[in-house]
């Protein structure tokens, strides 16, 4: 085979590379950020955000919490008020709780299990305090999913049925903001 022919040849599969599906194969991220931010409104306790655009989970993986910070939390000077509980609905968090707290003669308090627990760094009531900050620690593994919005329940540490974690003076005006990171697995 002439060189004029080697280069026809080159030239035509050049063509049709080009008009190929590549199969969409092109550098993804491994990690994603979202941030939550929820001001408490009428319900103390409960929240029910939506994103701002969709985020697509598009692999397995892994959900850290980077940075957890509250505005008008309660004060830890009360053994139920040292750490916060956080419930994400849409996150699959199996934690597990061993307790000798009781909320009656023979029911478990069960508002820990499956939660996030977050160590109350608040002093005071009328302050930003940062909970949790940069510490990339391990919350749930998500399967491929697309979320929309994020609703839950964020509570102290008390064994009634709905503690508050914003002080009754501030009712109305609590904030928190969470930084989550999600990491897909190789």
């Amino acid at each position: 085979m002439d060189f004029g022919q080697q280069r026809l040849q080159q030239q035509d599969a050049a063509k049709m590379m080009m008009y190929q599906n590549p199969g969409y194969q092109f550098e993804r991220r491994t990690n994603k950020s979202l941030i939550v931010e929820v001001t408490m409104g009428t319900s103390p306790n409960t929240f029910d955000v939506d994103l701002f655009e969709p985020l697509l989970i598009d692999k397995l993986s892994d959900i850290y919490l980077d940075s957890f910070t509250t505005f008008n939390a309660i004060d830890n000077n009360a053994i139920e008020n040292s750490f916060i509980v956080l419930h994400i609905n849409e996150f699959n968090v199996q934690s597990n709780i061993a307790t000798n707290l009781h909320t009656g003669a023979t029911s478990f308090d069960s508002t820990k299990y499956q939660s996030i627990l977050i160590p109350n760094e608040a002093t005071d009531e009328t302050n930003t305090h940062v909970h949790k900050g940069k510490k990339m620690n391990y919350v749930c593994s998500s399967n491929p999913t697309k979320l929309t919005k994020l609703s839950g329940k964020i509570t102290n540490a008390g064994t009634s049925a709905n503690p508050p974690v914003y002080g009754t003076a501030f009712a109305g005006t609590g904030r928190f903001v969470a930084e989550f990171v999600i990491v897909a697995r190789e």
